[in-house]
């Protein structure tokens, strides 16, 4: 591990607002090794963040962090931007899951033991079963309390199954729980059993979606535009239950009446085999014009993305809290998404649902949005009403978050 300690300066000593010292302020390790990819890794990046800028502030919150999060994807710039703030970057398992879980509870631990942390409060789904603080976890996992999406017999659905195994064994020495909405919450309990409480911390739009530079993509949508089409925006990376596949079989069984409805995906053939296969059968089936492929696009670009598109949808299987839907409502694009309780509990009246294993459903979902001004303008103002009862930024969010930590440590 690549340790970046924190030096203390001689006149670095917290010190309250009458100038006197401030007790020793509270020590959490936060562990979030496996948020490398997607969603998770945003929210491990924009959390980290925003817990670094209440360090920052510890003369009024008291609070110290030693972050212990995986290298090679980004987090080294935070570090760059806050010198002094104690990092430990964590290898790329080299033998994927079970390296992982040998790697958490013998190389993570000795550093948390050796920081003496006051809490351990763990982002990426796993903690520890025997922690020596009080340990509170958050699950973004959609897979660990949902039922399986992946065919039998599959690597994923093996690795899913050692994954639920961990969980449930490493919930016992946890004393909270993070989730990013209730659905999620109460399908934990269920599952699991979990006896102690959970905490509902949500989730706003990252602070690196800037604001939208109108050049960029026009090139990309410039001729579904040209010709009057009607585009939506699919953001994601491969991932099986993303349920690409559907949007392929809608477009392939109505095709003639989708012919002005475009889709732009965004993932790359290196995401999956299957992404590979995809991206063939839309080219076999002759669907290349309506069902196009950006590439994987940067965060920074995102804004600009949805500022070309026409509505945002999301025909996902699987979801703790998916960040284009608050992203869309942001960019006052309608919604369409799957009829399921991850996307109702969001979206609420703010999207145009669809049943997630029928094409000639989904086909009439797009149909009706493309045909009906009115519709997309009740669907944006709605989500417009509805953003406002989510966290404006990730600083809301931290403070949930170690509310929840401070409230074990006082044995609440």
């Amino acid at each position: 591990m690549d340790p970046q300690p924190a030096p203390r300066c001689p006149d670095d000593t917290p010190h309250n607002e009458h100038g006197a010292a401030a007790p020793s302020p509270l020590k959490i390790a936060v562990f979030c090794p496996s948020l490398r990819v997607g969603g998770g890794l945003a929210v491990g990046k924009n959390l980290v963040e925003a817990l670094i800028r209440r360090q920052s502030a510890r003369t009024k919150l008291g609070e110290s962090f030693r972050f212990i999060v995986p290298s090679g994807v980004g987090y080294e710039s935070l570090a760059e931007r806050s010198p002094g703030t104690d990092f430990r970057f964590c290898p790329r398992p080299r033998y994927g899951v079970v390296s992982r879980m040998w790697w958490d509870q013998f190389e993570a631990a000795a550093e948390i033991d050796d920081y003496n942390a006051d809490a351990i409060l763990g982002l990426g789904n796993f903690g520890f079963r025997s922690p020596k603080a009080p340990q509170v976890m958050m699950v973004q996992n959609p897979n660990l309390c949902y039922p399986p999406v992946y065919p039998r017999l599959s690597g994923e659905r093996a690795l899913i199954a050692v994954q639920k195994l961990a969980l449930r064994w490493r919930l016992r020495g946890t004393s909270a729980l993070l989730t990013q909405t209730d659905v999620m919450s109460a399908r934990i309990r269920k599952a699991y059993g979990f006896p102690g409480p959970t905490h509902t911390v949500s989730k706003a739009v990252s602070r690196d979606v800037a604001d939208p530079n109108p050049a960029r993509f026009q090139r990309e949508f410039a001729d579904c535009k040209h010709r009057g089409g009607f585009a939506f925006l699919c953001v994601s990376r491969y991932y099986l239950h993303k349920n690409l596949e559907l949007v392929v079989d809608a477009f392939a069984r109505e095709r003639e009446s989708l012919q002005k409805i475009e889709v732009f995906l965004t993932i790359s053939p290196d995401d999956d085999p299957r992404a590979r296969a995809l991206l063939n059968r839309i080219e076999s089936l002759g669907l290349s014009r309506q069902i196009r492929t950006l590439g994987p696009i940067d965060s920074r670009d995102l804004s600009s993305i949805y500022y070309q598109a026409d509505a945002v949808l999301l025909p996902t299987r699987l979801e703790s809290f998916s960040g284009n839907y608050i992203e869309a409502m942001k960019f006052a694009r309608p919604i369409v998404t799957t009829d399921l309780d991850f996307a109702r509990e969001v979206c609420g009246e703010a999207a145009l649902y669809f049943t997630d294993r029928d094409p000639a459903s989904l086909a009439r979902s797009l149909l009706s949005l493309a045909n009906d001004s009115a519709l997309r303008r009740r669907l944006v103002a709605a989500g417009t009403r509805r953003l406002e009862g989510f966290p404006s930024n990730w600083d809301t969010i931290a403070g949930r978050v170690m509310d929840a930590v401070r409230s074990q440590i006082s044995g609440g």
